[in-house]
């Protein structure tokens, strides 16, 4: 907003002539008036005696320090005219708490105008309808098309909405299920990247291993397992998930196998020494919103094939989409929800994409396998210890 400021001064021959401008300050000597940027800065904020105030996407303040802020900025007593300026749209429900309150509060005064209320010290202009005159009905339809349903509230509607919502529409994934493709037996010489998502009692384990279709230019879905442990028969690591790998490995070439350390440590060490390329993917925040975001635009864009299966369909009507700071991932909204394959999918698709269309294989890797799996002739400087770079299985 100080950069608008500052262009409309540099622009206008009579402002530029009675105005300094500084990197962050622009002074009016004639008047005594000064239009200064400030960062998120509470502290140095206080006892600035304002006349105006102007606060630029409001929905993001959401942190203590962004409150304190808003609170040291409140309108001077001693002016005869000061006040606070909120230029946004709407946010999330239970998070942009500040947002919603003025927004309560506004809602309650009377109207004065189309979408105009006053009262209570507030005047507030709230429009659910898009009025510039660029929202034409095809960038509407753009819009649509680009955004998730809930963002398109948010950010078009000007709509509350909350974090989590439908991690895809069902239509794209149907129009992703080839109804003449079959789960794969087995092809030694297909390149497969497998994804696992395993648990010992409680959620399911699921194994997904995807190709590079070199011919379509899509990831394809190979094969799946998919095991339900319960307390009283819990998930034997040994018996599933490390023949199932090493069976997938005598079908299939398989390129990389990702895996959370946090369940799977043992087994992936085991596994290592049987001559498997596996690679650690834990499960954090960077990680998952990765692989959420890349399996999301692979549906979206019918740039994944897959074949027809009734589980895995229920998994992906159950996924969610949560938004984080980071952005967002996949989760389910009940606890009783199995989306295990999906997330399985999600690793699995991640490396199809990086590693099918040559990019490098990514992800933490023991320098154990780096010697097992690295050519003789390949250069030094592609071999990072503890990562994977240009080495190809």
């Amino acid at each position: 907003m100080f950069q608008a400021a500052r262009r409309i001064c540099e622009a206008s021959p009579y402002l530029r002539r009675e105005c300094n401008i500084t990197q962050a300050r622009i002074e009016f000597p004639q008047t005594g008036a000064v239009i200064q940027a400030i960062g998120s800065d509470y502290a140095s904020a206080a006892g600035a005696n304002p006349v105006v105030s102007s606060f630029d996407e409001l929905w993001a303040y959401t942190s203590e320090r962004s409150r304190r802020l808003w609170d040291e900025m409140v309108p001077s007593p001693v002016r005869r005219v000061s006040c606070r300026l909120v230029t946004t749209y709407a946010g999330f429900s239970n998070e942009s708490v500040l947002l919603e309150e003025l927004h309560k509060r506004s809602s309650a005064q009377p109207l004065v105008g189309p979408d105009l209320r006053a009262g209570d010290g507030l005047l507030c202009f709230w429009s659910h309808v898009p009025i510039a005159p660029w929202q034409t009905s095809a960038w509407l339809e753009d819009m649509k098309r680009s955004l998730r349903p809930a963002q398109y509230l948010r950010m078009i509607e000007n709509r509350f909405v909350t974090t989590e919502s439908s991690f895809i529409d069902m239509a794209w994934w149907d129009a992703c299920v080839d109804p003449g493709a079959r789960l794969l037996l087995a092809d030694r010489s297909l390149p497969v990247w497998v994804g696992v998502d395993a648990s010992v009692k409680r959620d399911s384990t699921a194994i997904v291993a995807s190709t590079w279709d070199r011919v379509a230019n899509k990831v394809r879905l190979v094969a799946h397992r998919i095991f339900q442990p319960t307390h009283a028969d819990p998930l034997d690591f040994e018996a599933t998930i490390e023949n199932t790998l090493i069976e997938m490995r005598a079908r299939f070439r398989v390129r990389a196998a990702y895996y959370d350390p946090y369940q799977m440590q043992s087994t992936a060490q085991r596994l290592l020494k049987r001559g498997l390329p596996m690679i650690e993917f834990a499960q954090s925040p960077n990680h998952l919103t990765e692989a959420s975001q890349n399996l999301f635009e692979l549906i979206k864009g019918h740039n994944l094939i897959a074949y027809s299966d009734d589980q895995i369909r229920l998994a992906v009507q159950r996924a969610i989409a949560v938004e984080t700071p980071r952005g967002w991932r996949l989760a389910k909204e009940k606890q009783a929800h199995k989306i295990d394959v999906v997330v399985a999918l999600a690793m699995s698709a991640l490396g199809a994409v990086q590693g099918g269309i040559g990019h490098m294989p990514w992800g933490k890797i023991s320098d154990e396998v780096l010697r097992k799996f690295s050519v003789p002739s390949c250069p030094a400087a592609f071999l990072q210890p503890g990562y994977v770079n240009r080495v190809r299985y």
